[in-house]
Parts: structure tokens; sequence; C-alpha cells
């Protein structure tokens, strides 16, 4: 399961991977966010955590993934990555039928988030009473780089050949950029995310995908 899970996660950051290679570097698998694993468990979910080659407790690595949110311009080790394998089937009236392990997660997280993207949600809940367009500045002055003007350049970078070999042939067939969400006193409704759908050939089946707009990274992913 490790090789496979590492492909993974080099098919979602090429470029943050490559930057890895040839460093030392640590991986962190747990059924949780508690700990490392210290006993067989089930397989119903991974959670993963890339790290610099030194130890440290749960509580150390919590504390060096807020420092780094607040500190770095890009997210920074240690970056946390959680997989979902099964998932509860139900039938067409919703009756719950069993669970299901994939061979694939279905589900897929990532906790690194960049500086730049919690400032412009924080600037932009602020001002409850801006329309798009300020929001969409306010986003760009902070380093925004694909905004809802810049699809293609998005789609262009977006890492479809790599999920393709690992999900099977994908299609693009829908790619929206929402700003916020519904405004509402006291609320956090500052989005600013792509949401991408990508179907399977000959399937029915569809990856929904979460888009960061700063980096273009993917966060999150579920069948």
């Amino acid at each position: 399961m490790v090789p496979w899970i590492l492909r993974l996660t080099r098919s979602r950051w090429p470029r943050y991977c490559s930057e890895l290679k040839g460093k030392e570097f640590s991986l962190q698998f747990s059924g949780g966010t508690t700990g490392p694993l210290s006993r067989p468990t089930g397989g119903n979910f991974l959670f993963l955590s890339v790290d610099k080659a030194i130890w440290r407790s749960p509580e150390q690595i919590r504390e060096h993934s807020d420092r780094a949110l607040k500190d770095a311009s890009e997210p920074e080790l240690p970056v946390h990555l959680q997989f979902d394998f099964v998932r509860t089937v139900f039938d067409k009236t919703g009756n719950r039928l069993g669970t299901e392990v994939t061979c694939q997660p279905w589900e897929f997280s990532n906790a690194g988030v960049s500086k730049q993207i919690h400032e412009a949600w924080d600037l932009i809940n602020s001002y409850p009473e801006w329309t798009d367009e300020p929001d969409l500045e306010a986003a760009r002055k902070l380093g925004m780089r694909f905004g809802p003007d810049k699809r293609a350049d998005l789609l262009r970078i977006f890492p479809l050949k790599g999920l393709s070999s690992i999900y099977g042939p994908l299609q693009i067939t829908e790619a929206s950029f929402r700003i916020t969400g519904l405004k509402e006193p006291e609320s956090s409704f500052a989005d600013l995310h792509w949401y991408i759908t990508a179907k399977r050939v000959a399937s029915q089946k569809t990856l929904q995908i979460m888009v960061e707009p700063f980096h273009g990274r993917i966060i999150a992913m579920s069948e």
C-alpha cells in the first residue's frame, strides 16, 4: 500500500514532490491523527504525515504545522494527508446495504493550506458588504494566481494525466470557481476554491476535486 500512496501523492503535487527529491524526510502512518501505528489496524482510512527527518511528538507536529501556516507563504512540512478506503453503500431508497472496500481511496484531504488563503478569508469575511469584484481584487493582491478568469491556466497545470494513471482515463466535465458562500451575520463565508468534476471514461463514476487558487494545489477529492 505504501508505494501506491506515494504514487498517488506524487500525481497531485509533482512540483512539491520534486522539491523533496534527494532530501531526507519522514513518513508517519496512523489510523487517525493521534500518532503513529503501533499495531495492526483496519484499512478504513490512512493518515500520512510528510515531515522533516526528525522525531516529533504529535503535540510538536501540530505546533509546527500551525507555525508554518503563519510564517510561510507556501505550505511547509509537515503536510498531512488523509485517505479513506471504505465507504458505506446505500440502495436507491436510502437503506444501508453495507460497506465497500475500494482499491483506490474514495476520499482524500490535505491539511496543508497556504498562508495567503487564510489572509484572504479573514479579509473577505471582514467585509460582508463587498461584492464579488472587491473580494477577488483583495485575493489577487494577496497573491491569488488562478482566479475565475484563469480557468485555462489552472487546467493547464492540473495533473489530469497523473490522476488518470491511477483512476483510469479521466475527462474534465466541469470546472467552476466559487468566491463566497451564503453571507450571513457573524459567519465565515469566504470560499475561493475551484470545484472540478472529472468523469471516468466509459463509466458513470466521477471524481469531485477541490483546488485552491493561490498555487493550484488539490486539497480535497472524493468519488
